[in-house]
């Protein structure tokens, strides 16, 4: 099947592409998320689930000198992290759903080391860098398409809530043992 790329989205294309060229990621267009195609990282560094997904800045994501604003940043890092959260079996149309279980921004650290600009091809890197009884932590990078210059990096600490009651709840069982390596408890391998 043929897709037709608009002309304004096929530099997102192209830096896609570079990142499967350079074996950094598996690619997926996902043509319901245009202008979003989204390259995901499914060979994992480490086993730790990664992602990556390209995007452009948009008019609506600067200020009227052409910079992106800081809260942009945070809508870029959103996306990356609601894709990292599906691969880790965090379904974005089952969440809530039945459970009424929800992963829930604690704190957010952020660095922003150089600004980016109006048309600037970036790619945001997210992957999962620790985890805990009820919460886990998700880290950062954005970077120009060419992976040369960090512009942002990022830590955030979700912690997992049952909702309507704000109650906090343990991580999936399967997540203490598959990520032993990154438990951030005092005891190294455990999520007790």
């Amino acid at each position: 099947m043929h897709v037709q790329i608009p002309a304004a989205d096929q530099q997102i294309f192209a830096g896609a592409q570079r990142l499967i060229d350079r074996d950094l990621c598996n690619f997926t267009v996902d043509m319901l998320a245009a202008p979003l195609y989204l390259c995901v990282e499914i060979g994992q560094m480490n086993e730790v689930p990664t992602v990556s997904v390209p995007l452009r800045v948009m008019f609506f994501d600067t200020d009227c000198a052409g910079v992106v604003h800081n809260i942009a940043y945070l809508r870029f890092i959103e996306t990356a992290r609601t894709v990292l959260g599906e691969e880790l079996g965090w379904k974005l149309a089952d969440m809530g759903g039945a459970t009424g279980v929800f992963p829930v921004v604690v704190r957010t650290e952020i660095d922003y080391r150089r600004p980016a600009r109006l048309g600037d091809a970036l790619v945001v890197k997210a992957w999962l860098s620790g985890v805990e009884r009820s919460r886990f932590q998700v880290s950062f990078t954005i970077r120009k398409e060419d992976l040369s210059t960090d512009m942002v990096t990022c830590k955030q600490t979700m912690a997992v809530v049952k909702m309507p009651e704000g109650k906090p709840v343990r991580l999936p069982e399967e997540w203490c043992e598959r990520f032993a390596e990154l438990a951030t408890s005092l005891r190294r391998g455990t999520c007790a």
